[in-house]
């Protein structure tokens, strides 16, 4: 953990978590009842603070790049293993090293991050529960971008075996069920995971499932019907005339099946805003397209740099 003094506006606990591999015991207060064994996986920032690297042509050192917003700190993935008899085995991974490698090739965070690389305090939205960022497409780095399943920061939610991306690296079939899990963000962005190792395996977007699932942004909180298993979501295309898309990912009833993908809705009169989630109903999908608009189109985005600085507060909130 560095040891370099904080700036006066870092938030208690933008500091870097201990990386552990290998599942150690923790100790527990209390009994476990035996009913409660199983996988307990949950994901959050990991990495706040990171080292440049120094070249020859550095004339001195460069400062440590502090990330300033709780939610612009780097994944990490935890899995918490719950024995029959209430033994608990802990281990994490961190899911975004060819990012922190990016991080100290540069000096600074590139893209857009979700708060600014400034003071944050003054900003108008302080404990929003995610960030955006879209999809990087590196030039010349060397490494196919196909080939980096943690150059993105993909860590705000999880969802166990989303339907239709069954045809990727970790296609075992353990006993649990549990075959792969999948990182979200506010992004139309995928991650893949591990389920054992937590390791990064590929990262993808919705468009995978059916290619009319193109768009920028999405929900990091999606729904799924414990009855049937649909997963519904909806998938945002910026620009003039921006459009909702709201769809239902129906589970492939037998192995090598499709996936099927229904759009539900399209949303053509509603500005482009940050809806983070939204609710299922026995017979309905609500987005609430609330005041969190946008006041920047896409090419403009990466200017700002920042994502709370592209919102705009006074509209009135619209129900779809």
């Amino acid at each position: 953990m560095s040891t370099t003094p904080k700036p006066s506006w870092a938030a208690p606990g933008l500091e870097n978590a201990q990386v552990q591999h290998e599942p150690i015991l923790l100790p527990v207060k209390g009994q476990i009842p035996s009913w409660l064994a199983g996988s307990l996986y949950r994901t959050g920032p990991g990495t706040f603070r990171i080292k440049p690297t120094s070249t020859p042509n550095d004339s001195k050192s460069r400062p440590e790049v502090n990330m300033s917003h709780w939610f612009d700190g780097l994944g990490m993935n935890h899995l918490f293993r719950i024995t029959p008899n209430g033994d608990v085995y802990y281990s994490n991974r961190l899911s975004t090293d060819s990012r922190a490698a990016r991080i100290q090739q540069l000096g600074h965070v590139p893209g857009i991050t979700f708060g600014k690389q400034e003071d944050p305090c003054g900003t108008l939205f302080k404990k929003f529960f995610t960030f955006f960022l879209p999809q990087s497409k590196p030039k010349s780095e060397g490494i196919p971008f196909k080939d980096r399943p943690d150059i993105e920061n993909i860590s705000v939610t999880l969802s166990p075996n989303l339907p239709g991306l069954s045809s990727h690296n970790a296609a075992k079939e353990p006993t649990s069920g549990l075959r792969y899990l999948v990182a979200k963000t506010d992004a139309n962005m995928l991650q893949v995971l591990d389920p054992d190792t937590l390791k990064p395996l590929e990262i993808t977007s919705y468009a995978r499932l059916d290619p009319r699932l193109e768009g920028q942004i999405s929900a990091a909180h999606s729904c799924v019907d414990p009855a049937t298993g649909e997963f519904f979501n909806y998938v945002q295309q910026f620009g003039p005339k921006p459009r909702y898309k709201v769809f239902r990912a129906t589970p492939a009833k037998e192995s090598g099946e499709k996936v099927k993908v229904d759009i539900l809705a399209e949303i053509t009169d509603a500005p482009m805003a940050y809806l983070h989630s939204f609710v299922l109903t026995k017979k309905y999908v609500v987005l609430c397209i609330w005041q969190s608009d946008y006041s920047l189109f896409v090419p403009s985005l990466p200017e700002s740099h920042g994502c709370l600085t592209t919102f705009y507060p006074g509209t009135v909130p619209q129900f779809s």
